[in-house]
């Protein structure tokens, strides 16, 4: 087979890596990614935002799992008053 018609296979494991944010439509919001390496500890983290929910920040754990440290780095509670005043203030 000629390799570039080869069609790249994917496997979804989103959810079983750690990653459960799921972005809900809010009306003048966009949603994002940004990886970085925000403990230094040379893996790339994530740190999502947009929607009606909270934006979320994911450790990686140099495996390529993460774990939602938003409640530990205050990140919920930092955006939910972004997502407040967006939502009463049109």
């Amino acid at each position: 087979m000629n390799s570039l018609l080869a069609q790249p296979q994917f496997t979804e494991r989103s959810v079983a890596a750690g990653l459960g944010f799921i972005y809900e439509e809010m009306l003048l919001m966009g949603g994002g990614a940004a990886a970085f390496d925000f403990d230094n500890d040379g893996d790339e983290d994530l740190y999502v935002v947009g929607g009606a929910k909270h934006d979320a920040l994911f450790e990686n754990d140099g495996t390529g799992n993460f774990t939602d440290v938003s409640d530990e780095y205050g990140i919920s509670e930092l955006t939910k008053y972004k997502l407040t005043y967006q939502c009463n203030h049109r």
